[in-house]
């Protein structure tokens, strides 16, 4: 009976080991499912820069990335200016809709 229980103890440590080792490999092939994407969002994008007249459109290329990337709601990009040393802030749609719907746009 000892040797019973014995065995199904260790029985019940394998497979939980099991179980977290295949929810981990789970979670990594999810990360690295979101790299390629991110990946390949950025490469269309650094292809479209070589043919893209348009900068604007360019700019809101990249923000959508940036924001997709960092998984936020918005984003904005700044155009740095070193000759004069400033920069301007190129705001993204998401961030002057959340600055109109809070009432400070």
């Amino acid at each position: 009976m000892v040797k019973t229980a014995t065995r199904w103890l260790r029985y019940s440590r394998i497979l939980a080991q099991r179980k977290e080792a295949e929810e981990a490999l789970r979670r990594s092939e999810e990360r690295l499912a979101a790299d390629l994407a991110e990946t390949k969002l950025l490469q269309s994008i650094s292809s479209q820069l070589i043919q893209e007249d348009n900068i604007q459109a360019i700019y809101e290329q990249l923000l959508n990335a940036a924001t997709a990337i960092m998984h936020s709601e918005m984003a904005t990009m700044q155009m740095l200016f070193p000759e004069k040393m400033s920069c301007c802030f190129l705001p993204s749609k998401a961030l002057i809709r959340k600055l109109s719907n809070t009432g400070n746009g």
